[in-house]
Parts: C-alpha cells; structure tokens; sequence
C-alpha cells in the first residue's frame, strides 16, 4: 500500500541521508595502508567522547536455529523452530542460522570479489559512488551525510539496491553474477525466516508477507571493509545503531567484530559465528510491527583486521528514536493498522514502547512490556534431523552449555548419595549349569535381587569380548557417519523398525533436550538394521540374538523365584516372538555435565533390559530414595527390571527409576537391549499370582504394542506411563 511504501521511504531517507561525506575523500584502505600511518588521525578519534566498551562477556553465545528444520515440510520441527524464532527475538533480537543451504564456496567467491573490489583504484570506484540514500549503487567510506562535522568511522562500503531491481558495478568481471546470486539465495532465507516469526507472533505463516507486499520488498546488498587499525581501542568500525527493513542477514570472513547489546544487561557480547552461520538482526520495522514484545537490538560493529559483509546503513540510534518520535507522537500509525489491529494493541501500548525505547542506555531495570506470543504455547519437540549431539559436543564454538540443554535450570541432578554403590552379582553360568543346588541359589538371589533393587550385574554370562569391542568399535563409526548418511535411517514413528537421532521422542515437545544421540532397531521378531558402516549389521544381530538367549534365560530364572514353572512366564507371553529392540546410546563430553542431563529418570517398558557400556560409568539408580552411581565389573552385564515384569509379577518385582548422567571428558556409549513379550500379547498380573480377595489385580491389561505407543507419546517428566495401567483405589 501506499502508505506503508511513503513510511519506508520515509525511514530510509531520514536515516541513510547517504553518499560518501565527501565525494574525494580518501578510502579508510588507502589510509589504512600508508607507510606513514603509525598513530590513528584525529579525525578517527571516537573514543576520545565516547566510550567503547569491552564486551561484557566476551564469548557471548547467540541462539541457534536449524533452517532445514524450520523448511523440511515436518510440522513438528517446524512448530520448534518457530518457538525457537520467537524465543531468540524477544529475548535477542540476533541469532545464528545453521544449515541454509548457502554453498560455501559461493560465499568464498563473493568475499574474493568484495576484496577485488575494494582492491580497484579510487578512480575507479569514484564511478560508483552515488549522491543519495535511495540510489541505486553507492560506494565510499565512513558514513553518511547525516554525519557531517562527526568523527569518521573506519571503514570503506559498497551498497545497493538488489530487489525488486538488481543494480551492481560493472567491475571487478565476475562480481556482479555472483552478488545476483547470493542476494537471491539470501533473500530466499530472509523470507522463510519471516514466515516463522509471523507464526510466533500468532498469525499466519503468509500474513506479514502480503501485508508488507514482500514480493516486491526492499533487499540491500552491503559489503563492510575494515582495515587493520593501528589504534583500535581508540576507533569504531560503525558506533551503535538499530537497523530498518525486517532481518537484516550478516556473513563475515571468520575475523570477528559484531556486537551487540542485550535488553536484560544493557552490556554488549561479543559475537563469534563461524563463516559458515548467517546472523539475522531484527531491525526498526519489525519492532513497529510487534510494538513491545520484541525489541530492536543494538550493534557494535568493532574494529576487525579484515573485511565482512553486513547489511546495515549506518543511521545512529539517535535518528531511528527521532523518526519513532515523529511517528508514533503524531499517532500516525496507518502504515501499521492491519497488524496492530490483529495483535490488539493500540496507539497507549505504542507509546509506553517508546518510552522505553527513548531510555538509550538501557538501564537494567527498564523492560519493554511483556506481549504473549503464540511461540510459548507451540513448542514441539526437536526432531530426530537436528543436528546431532556429537556435532554440537565437536563443536569449537562450543564452550559452555547451550540454554536447549540446561536440564537443571528447572530440575536439580543431585549427585548421587553412595558413590560406590554396589549391585547385586549373578552368576549366570550357575544358572545354566544344570546344577540344581547351583540354579536354586541363583534363582533365590535373581529374585532378591529384583524384589530388592531390580537392578543387577550378570558375570560369566558367554558374551565374547571380542563381539563386545566389535560392536563398541561399530557403534563408534556408525555416529561419525556425516549427518546426510544417517538422515536415511531417521524414522518417524516408535514402531519404526529403524530409528536414529538425538534427545528424546516427540512426547516431549518443547522440553529441555538431551545430551545424547542414538540408534534404536527392532532386532527380533525381525531383525532390522541400517546399512552401514559395512559389517555392523553381522555384529549387532550375533549381539542380539546372544543378549536375548541370557535374557531368556534370567526370564526363567524370575519366573522360577515368583513361584511359577521355569516356562510359565516364556509361554504366558509368548516369547518365542517377543520383541527385542537394539539400541545404542551416545553420550558425549558435556562442556557442563552438572547442567544437563544424558537421560532423565525414567523406567522402561519390557520385561528384562540388559546393558553395556564402553568402560565409562554414567548411569544411576534410584534405591531406597537415594540415587547411586552403577559401578560395573569388567564384561559384566548390567540387568534393570521393566514395566511388564512389574505388572506380571503385580507389583512384587518393581521397574526401577534410572538416568544417564554426563561428564566433561570423555564419550561414553551404551548397548541397551530391552526384552519384552511379543506386540500382540495382552500383559495384566500373572493370574497363578493374583485372586479377587487377598491379593487383587493392581493392574489393567493391554497390549504390549499400545502400552509402547502410549509410552512415546507420555513426557519424560509427566505421569509415568506404568501410572497409566494401574488400577485405582477405591
């Protein structure tokens, strides 16, 4: 509409009042170059009026947000990276984009241009130099008219306008095919990140794009030039602004020199993405737009000893705080009506805004009003294509905990009371020895063991070292599979036969992620497996079908020690088709393992699940209310009591509550291989261990493929699914 266009216009005439100040004057590379420069001239003195301060925290991590999830057509992962949007923008206003799908090389080849570019004689480039804020191609350095008489900024820039019509210097050959192409790959981005922040604003997907005529919207393509500075603490790239337009999108060569300043601390972070991750900005406009529940964040662009590309235009707070004055203190808020109107807000709402916006210091204590955003209550879960753990843990950006993952924030990890906590032993080749007096012994100390603890450790039980270390070793190249190769083996639903990813399952949708990735297969009543890496398949199905033989045999053994026959529990459940699922279980270094948590406190479903780790010990039980750190013998097996065994037994043996915990050196890996009845079989209380009078059933039946559906879809932290079956007291 109209209106809208005059008030853009408007915004950017007031505050790109441009040109080089001075149509001769000599470019910052030129100066920056000299021989004679070993002091910084007068005229660049910034910090002698005003003050640059150091970053107050120099590793200032942004938020981070997965583009191929917010584009992969899953609504799930759609719904995350939405509240994720809203999140980092009400909080931030920046964030990094991960996985754009902007080919490096592409990149690469624009900043070699951008340095030939610059490279050109200042002859050259005087060709492209521009009078006005709104021409279409305007090269110089420092800033812009609206500056006259100011300290200089150190920096040379390039700026155009890219869409609807593309404009470009014709030199250097080559730059301009390269420019049209980045600015369309950027652009495509910018508009898929708008339709997320349209939804976490509780409209529709398209509805900023057709209020604000996006098809036709305004794209600027800048390039920055920053040369070394002999006194950088002295200088400014480009002192602190807000930027107009929707996002700004920034790339930089690897040097760093953003920063920017949060609305909690008043403070400015330094950034530090790495050439690969895009840094969207939100700028003037989208604050109008959302009036007080975003808000517009201010940057610092400091001195850098090379050059970067950002889209800026240099205009000062002080003039965007004018046009906000001139705007909104008229009432004039036409160009906005359709949005304000859908988000209820009015022109008392707008002003206290900017009453807070006025505040250019922003004190600690001075909040914008606070405005609901669709985003808190649409959190889903992050899904099984997000980037792995182990690529985040490899991470050298990474050097504290991600917010996603702080899993104490909200819920302690206490440490565990005992930390040599011991479990009971069973021999199993006691068991299989066909010693009656040896197997009664057994059977007495498996059923102790499960009435007492239902955790255990299992020696002497066949499993070949060599087959174990095989596996360990497989499992190993398995997750340093590239993140492509595994997106093949994802699955979607809990009864896939092949699943890998990382965190958790969809239940637990905008919940606190886990510090894990993992691979779980059905591997009987069928045996199903990824591909690769070659040979892990022969291992994993030796590994399962010698598991599930000890595991039937304990299976005898605590049918035996609850009173029954030996078979009664294997044909009351028909476990000749039950099912066993392979699962494996990566853990890795956790830059602060006391914040997160591997798994969290959970029982599980099945019968019997047999467990080995990688000599790294991580895993705790709860006993007597007290959680214990498992230390396992060497080769040993460790055996934790399920949900089925509970409801078999009616309550006699108990699925104990265990978790995973992290630590800040080394991976540990995990073989888990839950043992259940077949899918088909209706479990309820063993009915040889039940009667109406003394001893009632205390749970429902159902089967055990419903009860594993109803799993996935019960919050790790809400009512446990065993909860769910039992009978409720009158």
């Amino acid at each position: 509409p109209q209106h809208q266009q005059t008030f853009f216009t408007h915004c950017l005439e007031t505050c790109c009042q441009t040109s080089c100040e001075s149509e001769t004057m000599t470019s910052i590379k030129v100066l920056a170059q000299s021989s004679a420069l070993n002091s910084l001239p007068s005229s660049y003195a910034y910090s002698t009026n005003r003050n640059v301060a150091t970053a107050s925290d120099p590793d200032g991590s942004l938020p981070v947000i997965d583009f191929s999830l917010l584009t992969s057509g899953n609504p799930d992962q759609r719904a995350k990276v939405v509240h994720d949007l809203g999140k980092a923008y009400e909080e931030w206003g920046f964030f990094l984009v991960v996985n754009h799908g902007m080919p490096e090389t592409l990149v690469e080849k624009v900043i070699n241009a951008s340095h030939e570019f610059f490279n050109l004689t200042e002859e050259e480039k005087k060709e492209f130099e521009g009078k006005h804020a709104l021409d279409p191609i305007r090269c110089g350095t420092s800033f812009h008219n609206a500056n006259k008489g100011k300290v200089l900024l150190w920096r040379d820039y390039l700026k155009v306008f890219s869409h609807p019509e593309f404009h470009f210097p014709n030199k250097p050959a080559g730059f301009s095919e390269l420019a049209f192409e980045y600015s369309e790959r950027t652009r495509k981005v910018a508009r898929e990140l708008l339709k997320g922040i349209s939804e976490s604003l509780g409209l529709e997907e398209s509805y900023m794009d057709e209020a604000l005529d996006l098809d036709s919207g305004v794209q600027v393509f800048a390039v920055n030039l920053y040369p070394p500075c002999p006194q950088p603490d002295l200088a400014i790239g480009v002192p602190p602004h807000t930027d107009h337009g929707l996002v700004t999108l920034l790339m930089q060569n690897g040097v760093g020199g953003c920063k920017c300043s949060t609305m909690e601390s008043g403070s400015m972070s330094m950034l530090f993405p790495t050439p690969s991750w895009l840094i969207p900005g939100i700028t003037l406009r989208l604050w109008l737009l959302e009036h007080s529940g975003f808000f517009s964040t201010a940057i610092e662009a400091l001195l850098v000893l090379s050059m970067r590309m950002i889209s800026e235009d240099g205009s000062s707070l002080e003039e965007k705080r004018a046009i906000f004055e001139d705007l909104i203190l008229a009432e004039d808020l036409d160009a906005e009506s359709r949005v304000i109107e859908r988000l209820q807000k009015d022109i008392a709402v707008a002003t206290l805004s900017l009453r807070w916006f006025k505040q250019i210091n922003w004190q600690p204590d001075s909040k914008p009003l606070k405005v609901h955003s669709m985003h808190d209550a649409n959190a889903s879960c992050e899904s099984e294509t997000m980037t792995s753990i182990k690529v985040v843990a490899q991470s050298s950006a990474l050097n504290s905990l991600p917010s996603s993952y702080a899993y104490s924030a909200n819920r302690q990890v206490a440490a565990a009371s005992d930390p040599d906590g011991s479990l009971p032993v069973i021999d199993f080749s006691l068991l299989t020895s066909g010693n009656p007096d040896q197997r009664a012994k057994v059977v007495h100390d498996l059923g102790k063991a499960c009435d007492e603890w239902g955790f255990f450790l299992v020696v002497n039980h066949g499993m070949p070292e060599t087959l174990v270390e095989k596996v360990f070793k497989a499992s190993h190249e398995f997750f340093n599979l590239t993140e492509e190769e595994k997106k093949e083996f994802e699955g979607k639903h809990a009864l896939d036969p092949i699943r890998c990813g990382t965190s958790f399952h969809n239940a637990n949708k905008g919940k606190v992620l886990l510090w894990r990735d993992y691979l779980k297969v059905f591997s009987h009543p069928e045996f199903h497996f990824p591909n690769k890496p070659a040979g892990f398949s022969e291992l994993a199905f030796e590994y399962s079908e010698r598991t599930r033989k000890v595991a039937r045999e304990l299976l005898k053994g605590i049918s035996e020690s609850l009173g029954l026959e030996e078979s009664y529990m294997d044909e009351a459940l028909d476990l000749d088709s039950g099912v066993q699922v392979f699962a494996v279980n990566l853990y890795p270094p956790c830059p602060q393992p006391d914040l997160a948590i591997g798994v969290p406190p959970h029982t599980d479903h099945g019968l019997v699940t047999l467990l080995m780790q990688n000599g790294v010990r991580g895993l705790q039980v709860l006993h007597k209310g007290k959680w214990l750190n498992v230390n396992a013998l060497p080769n040993s097996i460790m055996v934790n009591t399920g949900d089925h065994l509970e409801i078999f037994s009616n309550g006699k043996y108990k699925s104990v509550m265990h978790r995973a915990v992290l630590n800040n050196s080394v991976t540990r890996i995990t073989l888990v291989t839950p043992n259940g009845p077949s899918f088909d079989t209706t479990v309820s209380p063993a009915s040889k261990l039940v009667d109406n009078k003394s001893n009632p059933p205390a749970y429902k039946s159902m089967k055990y493929k419903e009860y594993l559906e109803l799993q996935q879809n019960t919050p790790l932290d809400g009512i446990p699914c065993l909860d769910r079956v039992k009978v409720q007291e009158e």
